[in-house]
């Protein structure tokens, strides 16, 4: 009986993680109000790019890159129309998008400054803003 629930969690662990991998990323319309220059950085990761105060009008599932499979049907919008506060890497002030994505990250190890999706997920949570990269 061990042996089975042992199993069965294992089981539903694994398809949740593969779900995780089909979630959309979400592409955000933006009118940006202020703008400085940043750059983050530790031993293994660099990000940088601009930081922004912004006005996010319209909010749409988008993959996050063109071989990801979209579960469409799984779509809950994480992020609400409104003002924000945004990370847009590899880019400066002068070049300020109109749109950006804002980009999935899942960190299993965290705490683990080495792998990349946990630098940026720490990364969100410690400066209080949104990881986003630009579209144009």
């Amino acid at each position: 009986m061990l042996i089975s629930l042992l199993l069965l969690i294992n089981v539903t662990q694994a398809k949740f993680s593969k779900d995780v991998f089909s979630l959309p990323c979400e592409k955000l319309s933006i009118q940006m109000s202020d703008c400085k220059e940043v750059d983050y950085s530790n031993q293994f990761h660099s990000a940088k790019g601009i930081l922004a105060s912004v006005v996010v009008s319209h909010v749409e599932p988008t993959q996050c890159h063109p071989k990801q499979p979209v579960k469409w049907d799984h779509y809950q919008p994480r992020i609400k129309t409104g003002h924000h506060q945004i990370f847009i890497s590899n880019i400066d002030c002068k070049k300020a998008p109109m749109s950006v994505i804002k980009s999935n990250f899942f960190c299993d190890t965290p705490g683990a400054d080495s792998v990349r999706e946990c630098f940026f997920q720490k990364l969100e949570a410690k400066q209080k803003f949104l990881y986003t990269i630009p579209t144009f």
